[in-house]
């Protein structure tokens, strides 16, 4: 645990101190120093690594010891996890089998269930005399889950990128073995050019086994599950019936393959032997362990392992309409399925499969090999498995094959090619049922081509076989790869021309009705006849026939998805390289239609047609060759023959179809029309309108019809209902329910003189308005008023009914004093009556006068709402001139707005004061003269509408009369405490606290205050004023609110320190003409000190 962990040494010891001698040296996580014991009989001893840290559950944990034979020592050793000192889990090896190490070490150790944060190794010497032991170092792997898998790629299970671990438990010999399982820890320390050995020796009945664990991922089921391996001795696939390989899950085994039931991945199974065998899984594992069984007699010697190998298949991409897809490993989720790949039949040494994998590696240019001898009864196959989801029937399968022995349909016979799905045989093809493809280059010189059929049912794997023929050398067939593609069928129209090319149409070649009809002939050949559905019009395929050859020389393309109606034109486009005259190139060559492989018809010489100036071709000599059908068809064959004298050489440049006659209403085809009419319907209301185009859903030439190339005509348009040069139709306003049915036709302008045309009916349905007409509620006060309109809440076809729409009127009588308007508002008159009203009202169709709807809308006359509120003023008299109040009605609301006189009436309730008289406006005036005082005065108001509709409100007045008054409103001293002896002055301010000016004689007396002293008046007198002993009088006029100041000297002659000296200031009664005299004294204290 050195390195990368805080880690201590502690061990067993006796009465001579440590049984270990150099315990510390396993802190160094070096192999170069031991710890070591010198074992005796008996005798047992421990050493751990003690971690600062704890180690999680899920870790791996391990000692790496010297390599013993314990069971020849009858020893054993055990490794335990700890917790604290406290033992969680152990292990115990009576022989060693963990993970073998360079330099004779070895690696025991488990994956733990539980946290830890020590390590012990414990050794028991058992009935061995003497023996060391030695330990290098702990070492544990904590678990970290691995990045996600990429699809469809090989990914080595090592470390970093994985917690893989060798399980030894799963680990060593088995059996009667001799041999050795060797550098386990090479298979996962993550050097891609480090590997293991399984090594098992000659005659020995044995097997051996490697394990790896990933202690932190499982992986899903559905993942492929193997080991990279090499062993020139497996190289054979019969060889790999000794390789099984298991799936295990927390220590449970899951599956097992063995032998064929296996798939081979990555490089070949070439001389070095090196490969990937596995399979994919069924199941969750988290473990995988690969075991080789040997038979007595049998050496399959040493078999390097570079790493266990998982990979996630990710579905390939989608195929597209007729194009060709040929699968990879990296691209699909396919393998080579190893029960279906190798030689059956008659053994030969002659006979191999070499490089399988070649077939879906990403080089196209690499091959597989399929050898055979020039013998009867020798099969060579290879076949490719897809997982996940299975091709659909009706899929073209196939191979990317070259042998150019292959050379006719007669060869063609020793192919097969056969599709299963999850191991079950779905269908088989042999010679006659194989179609060529396109990238089929050279029939009579390399002999490249693909070869495949179209299925009949889902598959998930391809198989092709090549058998062997007695004296005939096949010689090799190389396998480049398998190629997949969706046909998909062209949509044909009318009066149209079409070559038969990929990706245009689903096209392949017949193998049965393509090549030289016999196996040998010299200097005749099929060149290139995949060229014929290629897309590029430049390409030819050569038929080139010996003269006096006794062969023919053809070339049928066929397509799987349709299947063509009579009438149609079947050629071929050629161009002869000897014969100028159309005559003399027409006698050599036949035309042949053919339907699901079975012969329809058969043209040949004065039979053939020549549609070169219907159809431009290019080239002097070129011509289009054909017929026109009396049968359907899907398959279109051209043949030539030998001249006598001359070689026969014709260059085939494609298939091309013509539909000016063919025959529409046999079916088969989807041959769409020139000119297509399809009927339309309609919806239009009442109040009319137009509907869209009727040429809106038509064709011409399978594209929108329009106006500038068909002509539009009306054969049967019912009253009120238009038909427009547009193709819309008008229907008038107050057109009667219904449905119409309008007639029309439709022709192709390009051709005047024929014109293909098209007839159609338009069924427009005249719909009455939907009107809904909804009950309404309204309040109006007893004043009057306008509602809003009743229409607001109906609807007409689904909108806001509108005038424009509907008409409104009353139904029955209506209410006094209520008016229907127009635009279905409601009027109420002003005086109205409080209470409910129900006004009955229709709406009716202006475009469908008889249409109606009823409804009410309540109306609510209500009172208006009246509130006086009290209120409160202040007048003041002046002698006899009278003032006036605001109004009563300012602060009172009518229905929440200020009342007025112009919609309420104010008069007082009961008799109002003397002096008092209350105001139209509700001003009240108050008399001179009246006597001062508050008065309060009871009004009502009442609804100028509604004369009954009162309330009352209450006015408090207060009357204030213009008067003098005097008094005194302040004594001061100019000292705050007086002695014997002292003389201080008294100051008295008179003032007129009334609201008039004073008139007459104004009297103040300032009272002596009792005891020994003098008090006259000070000798600052008021201007007007005089004073006699401490009376003071003046006849000034002294106006609201003016004062003055009077004085008195006091002089104190004796008295009692502490006494309260009092001091009064009076205004005699009357003075200056006032009236109130509650408020003419004023008093004061000074104290003696």
């Amino acid at each position: 645990m050195s390195g990368t962990h805080t880690v201590t040494a502690a061990s067993s010891s006796g009465l001579f101190g440590d049984h270990w001698s150099g315990k510390n040296n396993i802190t160094d996580a070096s192999t170069s120093n031991s710890a070591s014991w010198s074992a005796i009989l008996l005798g047992a001893a421990w050493i751990e690594s003690q971690n600062a840290a704890t180690l999680p559950s899920g870790s791996y944990a391990g000692m790496v010891v010297d390599d013993l034979d314990l069971v020849s020592l009858g020893a054993s050793m055990k490794v335990s996890t700890y917790m604290n000192g406290v033992e969680q889990e152990s292990r115990t090896y009576v022989n060693l089998i963990g993970t073998i190490l360079d330099g004779g070490k070895r690696k025991l150790g488990f994956y733990t269930t539980k946290p830890f944060n020590r390590i012990r190794l414990t050794v028991n010497a058992g009935l061995t005399l003497i023996f060391t032991a030695r330990v290098y170092y702990a070492e544990t792997i904590r678990p970290c889950e691995g990045a996600a898998l990429a699809c469809n790629t090989d990914t080595p299970l090592v470390r970093p990128a994985f917690g893989a671990i060798i399980e030894d438990a799963r680990t060593g010999l088995s059996g009667i073995s001799v041999g050795a399982v060797t550098d386990t820890e090479n298979v996962v320390d993550g050097n891609a050019g480090n590997y293991g050995w399984l090594s098992l020796n000659a005659s020995i009945l044995g097997s051996a086994k490697m394990s790896v664990r990933d202690i932190a991922d499982t992986f899903a089921a559905g993942t492929f599950a193997g080991f990279d391996v090499e062993n020139p001795n497996l190289i054979s696939l019969t060889a790999l019936s000794n390789v099984t390989i298991r799936t295990y899950l927390n220590g449970v085994q899951q599956e097992s393959k063995s032998g064929t039931a296996q798939l081979l991945s990555l490089p070949v199974l070439s001389n070095s032997g090196r490969t990937i065998i596995g399979f994919t899984t069924t199941k969750a594992f988290n473990e995988v362990q690969i075991e080789l069984n040997q038979l007595a007699g049998v050496s399959l010697g040493a078999t390097k392992v570079y790493s266990a190998v998982v990979k996630k298949y990710c579905e390939a991409a989608a195929l597209e309409c007729n194009k060709q897809a040929i699968l990879s490993r990296s691209t699909a989720p396919v393998d080579i399925s190893i029960s279906r790949t190798g030689i059956t039949g008659v053994a030969s040494v002659l006979a191999s499969v070499n490089n399988p994998d070649n077939v879906i590696d990403n080089n196209t240019n690499n091959y597989a090999s399929l050898i055979l001898p020039v013998t009867a009864g020798t099969t060579a196959s290879v076949a490719v498995k897809k997982s996940l989801a299975p091709y659909p029937a009706g899929t073209y399968a196939g191979f990317d094959i070259s042998n150019p022995s292959l050379i006719n349909a007669a060869l063609l016979q020793n192919v097969t090619l056969r599709t299963y799905r999850n191991g079950a045989l779905q269908e088989t093809i042999s010679g006659n049922g194989i179609l060529l493809n396109a990238g089929t280059s050279l029939i009579a010189d390399s002999g490249r081509y693909v070869l495949g059929f179209v299925a009949k049912y889902e598959f998930d794997e391809l198989q092709i076989s090549v058998n062997s023929l007695v004296g005939v050398n096949i010689g090799t067939t190389n396998v480049y790869g398998m190629v997949v593609m969706k046909p998909c069928a062209k949509s044909i129209d009318c009066n149209s021309s079409y070559y038969w090319t990929q990706p245009d149409f689903p096209v392949v070649l017949n193998a049965k009705r393509t090549g030289l009809t016999t196996l040998v002939s010299a200097g005749s050949s099929v060149n290139n006849p995949d060229n014929v559905i290629d897309s590029n019009p430049a390409n030819y395929s050569r038929i080139t026939i010996a003269a006096g050859a006794l062969t023919k020389g053809s070339i049928s393309v066929m397509d799987p998805t349709s299947t063509y109606p009579k009438g149609t034109f079947a050629g071929y486009t050629v161009k002869d390289r000897y014969f100028l005259v159309q005559g003399d190139l027409l006698e050599f060559i036949t035309v042949r239609t053919y339907l699901n492989g079975v012969l329809q018809e058969s043209k040949t010489s004065a039979d053939l047609l020549d549609l070169t100036l219907l159809i431009p071709v290019f080239g002097t000599g070129t011509k289009n060759v054909g017929f026109y059908t009396t049968k359907p068809f899907n398959e279109v064959q051209i043949e030539t023959i030998s001249l006598a004298n001359i070689i026969n050489i014709l260059d085939v440049y494609g298939v091309f179809i013509d539909t000016r006659h063919s025959d529409t209403n046999s079916g088969g085809i989807n041959c769409t029309s020139a000119v297509v009419a399809n009927n339309d319907t309609y919806t239009v209301p009442a109040a009319g309108g137009n509907t869209a185009s009727v040429l809106a859903n038509d064709t011409y030439n399978g594209n929108p019809a329009t106006t500038a190339n068909v002509t539009l005509a009306g054969t049967s348009v019912p009253a009120g209902l238009t038909l427009n040069a547009d193709g819309t139709i008008t229907v008038a306003a107050g057109t009667p329910a219904g449905t119409y049915n309008v007639e029309y036709k439709i022709c192709d302008k390009s051709t005047p003189a024929v014109p293909q045309c098209d007839t159609a009916t338009a069924a427009v349905t005249v719909s009455k308005a939907v009107i809904v007409a909804n009950d309404d509620s309204y309040t109006v006060t007893a004043s009057g008023g306008t509602t809003a309109s009743v229409l607001v809440n109906d609807t007409y076809n689904g909108n806001p009914a509108t005038p424009a729409d509907v008409t409104v009127t009353e139904v029955g009588n209506l209410p006094t004093g209520f008016v229907v308007n127009a635009d279905g508002t409601i009027t109420v008159a002003a005086g109205t009556q409080d209470g409910t009203y129900n006004v009955e009202y229709q709406i009716c169709d202006k475009a469908a006068g008889g249409d109606c709807k009823t409804a009410t809308a309540t109306i609510t006359v209500s009172k208006a709402v009246l509130v006086a509120n009290n209120d409160s003023f202040e007048v003041v008299t002046t002698g006899n001139v009278a003032q006036t109040t605001p109004s009563v009605l300012l602060n009172d609301t009518y229905n929440s707005a200020q009342a007025t006189t112009g919609n309420v009436t104010v008069t007082p309730v009961g008799t109002l004061p003397a002096g008092f008289t209350m105001n139209p406006d509700g001003t009240l005036t108050v008399a001179g003269n009246t006597a001062g005082g508050t008065y309060t005065i009871t009004y009502q108001i009442c609804d100028n509408v509604l004369p009954g509709n009162c309330t009352t409100g209450t006015t408090t007045a207060t009357v204030g009369v213009k008067v003098p008054d005097m008094t005194v409103t302040q004594i001061a001293f100019s000292k705050s405490v007086i002695r014997a002896g002292e003389t201080m002055q008294v100051f008295y301010t008179v003032k007129n606290i009334g609201n008039e000016p004073t008139s007459g004689l104004i009297t103040f007396m300032a009272m002596k205050p009792a005891g020994s002293n003098t008090f006259v008046a000070n000798s600052l007198v008021p201007a007007g004023w005089n004073a006699t002993g401490t009376t003071f009088t003046t006849n000034n006029v002294m106006q609201p609110g003016e004062e003055v100041i009077l004085i008195v000297d006091y002089t104190l002659i004796s008295g009692s320190s502490g006494t309260l000296v009092p001091f009064i200031g009076r205004i005699l009664n009357g003075s200056g003409g006032e009236t109130k005299i509650d408020n003419n004294v004023k008093n004061a204290t000074l104290i003696i000190n």
